[in-house]
């Protein structure tokens, strides 16, 4: 599917239109194997959906079934139209009391409304060409499932493909557990070792310099009198 899918994507660029949405998943064919299933939605041009249909179903992949939906956005474009001529007339008003302002307090209460009035306009303006965009383009979504001569190589029922996939798992299966042990060995066991065994070795190491002093001693004790 990802292949066919990639071939939609170049078409819909290629009549100037876009990806909406695109997602590839595991599904069961009518045998019960596991094969991948794609869904992907595109919008074209409106004047070229005929194109675009066409060039899919004779092209890129057997067409069941297709789905061509579009929206109706005629309330909410005459709205956003209404509610932008209101919002320019006041900026055009504010404008003009700007202009008439005697003071600096009076300019910067007229600019701090002014400014609000015009980031209402770019977010009016913005939705007005989001559907004006929209209404000139067609929606169209496809679903592309593999076919029977795409399943995996299968040798006497041993499928070689999901095999070898199932070694490799296994491996990174492997060596997580492996590396999970060890981060456990430094991080809880060795200290547990040092503190249990830090207290016999600065034992073990001060008894071995007292025992080394007293021989230092004796001996220096027994060289006079082995010269008298």
């Amino acid at each position: 599917p990802k292949a066919k899918m990639d071939e939609i994507v170049s078409l819909a660029k290629s009549l100037g239109g876009y990806v909406v949405s695109s997602n590839i998943y595991q599904t069961y064919a009518d045998n019960g194997s596991e094969v991948p299933e794609g869904n992907i939605s595109i919008r074209v041009p409106a004047e070229k959906l005929d194109a675009a249909l066409a060039q899919i179903k004779a092209e890129v992949v057997e067409v069941d079934s297709e789905n061509v939906s579009g929206e109706d956005v005629t309330d909410q474009y005459v709205d956003l139209q209404s509610r932008l001529k209101a919002k320019k007339a006041a900026e055009e008003k504010m404008l003009e009391i700007m202009a008439q302002a005697k003071t600096t307090e009076e300019t910067l209460a007229v600019y701090s409304q002014l400014q609000i009035i015009q980031s209402d306009i770019e977010v009016l303006t913005g939705q007005i060409n989001y559907y004006e965009r929209s209404a000139a383009m067609s929606s169209i979504s496809i679903n592309v499932i593999a076919s029977e001569k795409s399943k995996p190589i299968e040798i006497g029922g041993w499928k070689l493909g999901e095999t070898a996939s199932k070694s490799v798992q296994n491996l990174i299966n492997y060596l997580q557990g492996f590396t999970r042990f060890i981060i456990n060995l430094i991080i809880l066991v060795l200290p547990v070792l040092v503190t249990i065994f830090l207290p016999f070795y600065l034992i073990f190491i001060g008894l071995r310099a007292i025992v080394r002093r007293n021989r230092k001693k004796k001996v220096s004790k027994i060289t006079p009198e082995t010269k008298e």
